[in-house]
């Protein structure tokens, strides 16, 4: 199964499982199948394409954008200019697909191949524990990054940094700073091998608003900009 198929499979098997985020998932899922084929055809950007599931199958507030200048937005939003929530929703979309230009920011908080900020961080299993690492939101780049430090400030004081999990979200949990009062998801794939780790960011909701309620802000929004 390719990464586009196991992201695909994964949205629609948690749409019937979460019925609060189903909506949300459907068009995932619908963006997801976009930019399988338009990799298969060599990635050129579809602003058109793009616009049209758009009308069909999004929010209002993604519809009617003027497509015009789109081919431009990936670059804009890869050097870090300002676009508009949409425009930076369609830079996205293509630029997931790929290739990511630019490179923004050093550090081990930053994506060593393009970059760019993480989306959401993965424990996978090793030895009797787990290793942290993230993921990043543009090109799917997976790296190591240390469990018991703020992936926004570098923050390593056990009392600044909060966990939070849900019963129903055994698997995924909130890490917070109370420093910088930032937040990303990390999904736990020693509780749930079957998870895939974007994909299940996006989905569970409920933990973002749990952490805005509190005052954090995410690190990097999703792509829905959830």
């Amino acid at each position: 199964m390719t990464g586009w198929d196991a992201r695909i499979a994964r949205a629609a098997q948690l749409e019937l499982e979460y019925a609060f985020a189903a909506e949300i998932l459907r068009f995932y899922r619908e963006i997801l199948l976009f930019q399988r084929d338009l990799q298969a055809r060599g990635g050129e950007i579809d602003a058109e394409g793009l616009a049209d599931l758009v009308r069909r199958a999004g929010p209002a507030g993604l519809a009617g954008v003027d497509v015009g200048e789109a081919r431009r937005w990936p670059e804009a939003y890869a050097k870090g200019e300002s676009l508009s929530p949409a425009e930076a929703f369609y830079a996205r979309v293509f630029l997931e697909v790929g290739p990511v230009p630019g490179r923004l920011r050093t550090g081990n908080n930053a994506c060593p191949a393009c970059g760019h900020k993480p989306q959401v961080g993965v424990l996978r299993p090793e030895g009797h524990g787990a290793r942290r690492s993230l993921v990043c939101h543009l090109c799917a780049a997976e790296w190591e990054f240390p469990r018991a430090c703020c992936v926004a400030c570098g923050e390593t004081v056990f009392d600044k940094l909060a966990v939070y999990t849900a019963e129903q979200f055994a698997h995924v949990r909130v890490e917070a700073c109370d420093t910088c009062k930032r937040y990303i998801k990390t999904v736990d794939l020693t509780k749930n091998g079957l998870a895939v780790p974007v994909v299940d960011e996006l989905a569970t909701t409920p933990l973002d608003l749990w952490a805005r309620e509190r005052g954090y802000l995410c690190v990097q929004p999703n792509l829905l900009a959830l």
